[in-house]
């Protein structure tokens, strides 16, 4: 609805031990000149003044290591400092004292915080803080698309999620009193058989997986599991990550990939759909937001962008964007009668190489190919 690490040797001896958190991005060289650019501090934190060495508008791109410069007004009272990177641990080179090196292929791209803080003699502490942008270098390649046939699709269905196998299309509807999860056929748009959902139910992504469909929920923490054959509830159970909402549900073969609308995705393991690892996306911009509807293939996913009719290639290892896939002028809204709402809805038909894309309301399902 609404997811170079050229390590440089340290220049003088580390008079304390300083515990880096782990950041990556292998560096190409390591520069003994530098222009310190100053990083963005937040104003109720300026004893410790953090700056960035050879950065743009605090912007660096991914792949180079990102050297960050600890400024203290007195640094003979300091006994211990300490610089880490507010998603995760990252490990850090370091070149002397106050200077820190962090391998942005460890960091992770997209939007990062900086914490730093220093202990001096008498016990009290100085804090600082500033953020920065890991990007791709170049803007991602665009696609543009083929169309290879069209069949009719339920004007009111508000597709949240869809699955294609073995020749049926298995759909996730939703709005509040109309949810529901059905069994489609692919070639004249026919319903053969809906479960509806509770009124308080917002149905969104839906993922098969071993035999069974998962259905995500909207703001309700939770997820329903279906008999593939029958559509009838098999179980359910509650979700607590992310910022609780569900939007998009993928499966890669060995976990869940989750989306929340925002630049993060979720893989999941099956067994307790506990976390394993959160992806943050990213372009040459930085985070990539507002992640809907997901599909997986060949380890790239697949991801509607709400309010956008661009498809992102996602890498599921970095979570860089590798192309955008734009379907604009799909559908031609001016030949419809009737409101419809964005473009949501992927599925994959292995058997022809085809992706299978409609949208909220959408009278049409097309089936369509990359053209890079």
């Amino acid at each position: 609805m609404h997811f170079y690490r050229l390590i440089c040797p340290k220049i003088s001896a580390v008079r304390f031990r300083f515990h880096g958190f782990v950041l990556l991005v292998f560096l190409l060289s390591c520069k003994e000149e530098r222009r310190p650019a100053r990083g963005v501090a937040a104003p109720s934190a300026k004893n410790v003044r953090i700056q960035f060495m050879d950065v743009e508008k605090s912007r660096v791109p991914y792949g180079d290591t990102l050297w960050v410069t600890l400024e203290v007004d007195d640094p003979e009272e300091v006994v211990r400092i300490n610089l880490h990177v507010t998603r995760g641990r990252v490990p850090m080179v370091q070149r002397d004292d106050y200077t820190f090196g962090i391998p942005t292929l460890e960091m992770g791209g997209g939007q990062h915080g900086l914490r730093a803080e220093a202990m001096l003699a008498d016990s009290s502490l100085l804090r600082g803080s500033a953020s920065v942008r890991v990007v791709l270098p170049e803007a991602p390649p665009e696609w543009s698309f083929r169309l290879i046939d069209t069949y009719p699709h339920d004007i009111k269905s508000y597709t949240q999620g869809l699955v294609y196998h073995e020749g049926v299309l298995f759909e996730s509807a939703g709005q509040y009193g109309k949810s529901d999860v059905r069994k489609v056929a692919l070639e004249t748009g026919e319903v053969l058989l809906r479960k509806p959902l509770d009124a308080e139910f917002f149905a969104e992504g839906l993922a098969l997986a071993d035999g069974e469909l998962f259905q995500l929920t909207w703001r309700e923490r939770t997820v329903f599991v279906y008999d593939l054959a029958t559509l009838n509830q098999q179980r359910r159970f509650g979700f607590d990550f992310g910022n609780g909402e569900g939007w998009g549900l993928a499966w890669t073969g060995e976990h869940f990939v989750f989306s929340d609308g925002s630049a993060d995705l979720y893989l999941l393991r099956p067994e307790d759909w506990s976390v394993e690892r959160q992806i943050r996306v990213f372009d040459h911009q930085g985070d990539v937001i507002r992640l809907n509807e997901l599909e997986y293939v060949d380890g790239k996913i697949y991801a509607n962008m709400l309010d956008d009719e661009r498809i992102a290639v996602i890498d599921v290892e970095s979570g860089a964007v590798q192309a955008y896939w734009n379907l604009a002028g799909i559908l031609d809204k001016r030949k419809v009668q009737h409101r419809v709402d964005v473009m949501n809805g992927i599925a994959y038909r292995p058997d022809t190489r085809t992706f299978l894309i409609t949208g909220k309301l959408w009278p049409s399902m097309f089936e369509v190919v990359p053209v890079l």
